[in-house]
């Protein structure tokens, strides 16, 4: 996956990457308001030095993208079934078997949340390119 940014600031190898989001939907018309021109920082791996204002091509490979999605949208609802199916059977009951299910979403959260810094260091993207402008 390749997204351009704009260089916000660099430090030794990384750089902070200013990115506009696009809309979820594809078409970028922002008519709703929730996705369109939102600006998003990012940590990417410096390999090209650009400086401060270029605007740059960042990558990151798409299994690495599949990844994480997976990783903080699939496991915790997969924990959330599997917690529901769980109390529903240990307390037959219906309400057990949500509160269970949540409780353990919820600790799959707390997992992701304290495993969050080893975890980010596989999915740093780095910046591929400076682009050209016409200045």
């Amino acid at each position: 996956m390749d997204i351009s940014g704009i260089v916000k600031a660099k430090n030794s190898n990384y750089a902070t990457v200013i990115i506009v989001r696009s809309s979820a939907c594809g078409e970028n018309c922002a008519s709703c308001g929730m996705c369109s021109g939102n600006n998003t920082e990012i940590e990417a791996i410096n390999m090209c030095n650009a400086d401060i204002g270029d605007t740059v091509r960042v990558h990151m490979a798409n299994n690495k993208v599949l990844g994480a999605a997976f990783l903080v949208y699939i496991i915790p609802l997969i924990f959330l079934i599997l917690g529901y199916i769980a109390g529903f059977k240990f307390f037959a009951s219906e309400v057990a078997g949500i509160v269970c299910g949540f409780m353990a979403m919820f600790l799959t959260f707390v997992l992701i949340h304290f495993a969050d810094k080893k975890i980010k260091r596989a999915y740093v993207p780095i910046i591929k390119e400076i682009e050209k402008t016409d200045k």
